[in-house]
C-alpha cells in the first residue's frame, strides 16, 4: 500500500524523529517487497508506491550517513514466481559480497519448479492439510513454499 506494515511503523516514526543520528559506521542492505499492480496496472500511483517503505528507508539511512552494502533489492508480487526471482538474484549478490557464495545453504536445493496456485491447492488438499504437518516438523526450521502461500492467502492468526 506504499506504507510501512504495522510492525514497522513505530520503527519508521522513531527513526524519522532522530535527525541527530550519525550512522556513518552502519553498513546495511535490504530487500523490499511490493505489488506493482496494487494501485492499478501501469498507474503513476503504482510506480510511486511500489515497495515504497524499503525505498524510503534506504533513502533515510543514506541521508543519515549509513553505508549501503549493496543495492536495495525489490520483489514484485506480480512476477510469475512472486518475489522469488528478485530475491534469488539479490541473495546471490549478498552472499557473494559476504564471501559465502560457495557455501551450501542449510536447506540443500531450492523448492523446485514454480507451481500455480491451483497446483498448490490440489497438492495440499485444497490448502487444508499440509501446514500443520510442516509446522510439526522441527527438523528443518523451514516453512515450505506452499504453506507460505496458505499464510499469505488466509493470514496467520
Amino acid at each position: 500500500k506504499g506504507e510501512f506494515p504495522g510492525n514497522g511503523r513505530s520503527f519508521w516514526g522513531k527513526l524519522n524523529d532522530r535527525s541527530d543520528l550519525d550512522l556513518k559506521e552502519l553498513k546495511y542492505c535490504m530487500f523490499g517487497l511490493g505489488d506493482s499492480h496494487y494501485w492499478g496496472k501501469g498507474t503513476e500511483d503504482s510506480k510511486v508506491n511500489f515497495a515504497k517503505p524499503a525505498r524510503d528507508l534506504d533513502d533515510l539511512l543514506e541521508k543519515m550517513g549509513a553505508q549501503r552494502f549493496l543495492p536495495t533489492g525489490l520483489g514484485d508480487d506480480q512476477d510469475v514466481d512472486q518475489y522469488h526471482t528478485g530475491f534469488g538474484e539479490w541473495k546471490s549478490q549478498l552472499y557473494s559480497r559476504l564471501g559465502v557464495d560457495k557455501a551450501e545453504d542449510g536447506g540443500g536445493s531450492d523448492d523446485g519448479p514454480v507451481k500455480t496456485d491451483e497446483q498448490i491447492k490440489c497438492e495440499t488438499r485444497q490448502l487444508r492439510g499440509s501446514m500443520k504437518e510442516s509446522l510439526d516438523d522441527i527438523t528443518t526450521g523451514q516453512v515450505p513454499f506452499q504453506d507460505t502461500k496458505l499464510i499469505k492467502s488466509h493470514g496467520s492468526y
